[in-house]
């Protein structure tokens, strides 16, 4: 089975999740941890490459399992607790390599994997401008005239990105200033995933994890979103995370998802060759 056929395994799959939505509802959901951000303040500006540390607290009865820094709806940072604990401030870094503006939002889980709403700010990050720098004149040339030299007019300044390369006491051309140019991502046709995907790949053969991180991207960043745009509907309504596991032999025939409170747990028999 390659990707392909994953693929539309996957896509059946989750129209089965929207299935099974309303009959999670009636039963209820786990309850959520409260997660706040502490720092940076929302709307904070920020230089091109600086080192953003993100300060967040989250608390939970059951006890915080982990917490994740998502940036433009992509997870950037996690720290996983070595023990579960009612209260915690976990600091998550991040560097601001894109200008303009970012969504930062920190999500928190708890022992038994529900999750609480994102606490959101915005991030300013502001571009880097080039300077020029003005280069002092050559060095005269030696001569062997006695006489004194005629004056010379003083030549107006011209703009450093038009001005024409000055000649050094070497012949060669002086340098020009340094021109940034600023590259813009292109915008993704559908809105990201907004739960997390945990796919298992560790039961196939390690040489093929190259592989299975290409299917866990493609899940999470098209098939999602591609059936979240056809039907209308959004798993995060009535889960707060999905479980899908490839494993050698399959467990049961056809594509069955179990719906386990706030989560659902899938497994599946898959091939990434």
């Amino acid at each position: 089975m390659n990707i392909r056929h994953i693929f539309i395994i996957l896509l059946a799959f989750l129209a089965l999740l929207l299935l099974a939505c309303d009959l999670t509802l009636l039963t209820g959901g786990a309850m959520k941890p409260t997660v706040t951000i502490t720092a940076p303040p929302n709307g904070m500006r920020v230089d091109t490459g600086a080192q953003v540390a993100v300060q967040a607290t989250a608390t939970d009865a059951r006890g915080i399992a982990w917490i994740e820094l998502w940036v433009d709806g992509a997870i950037a940072g996690n720290q996983v607790l070595p023990a579960p604990q009612t209260s915690y401030t976990a600091v998550l870094p991040w560097r601001a390599t894109t200008p303009g503006a970012h969504i930062v939002q920190v999500r928190a889980y708890n022992t038994g994997g529900a999750a609480s709403d994102p606490a959101v700010i915005s991030i300013e990050v502001a571009p880097v401008v080039a300077q020029a720098t003005q280069l002092p004149p050559p060095p005269p040339s030696p001569t062997r005239s006695l006489a004194p030299p005629s004056p010379v007019p003083p030549t107006p300044p011209t703009s450093p990105s038009l001005r024409t390369p000055t000649p050094t006491a070497f012949g060669g051309p002086s340098p020009l200033p340094t021109i940034l140019v600023q590259v813009i991502r292109p915008v993704t046709p559908f809105p990201p995933a907004d739960l997390p995907f945990h796919i298992d790949c560790s039961a196939i053969d390690p040489s093929k994890k190259a592989a299975c991180d290409t299917y866990i991207a493609n899940t999470r960043d098209l098939a999602y979103p591609l059936l979240r745009e056809l039907t209308g509907t959004s798993l995060s309504s009535c889960y707060d995370a999905v479980y899908y596991k490839i494993l050698l032999d399959n467990p049961r025939q056809g594509a069955v998802g179990i719906a386990d409170r706030n989560k659902i747990s899938y497994s599946q028999a898959a091939s990434v060759d």
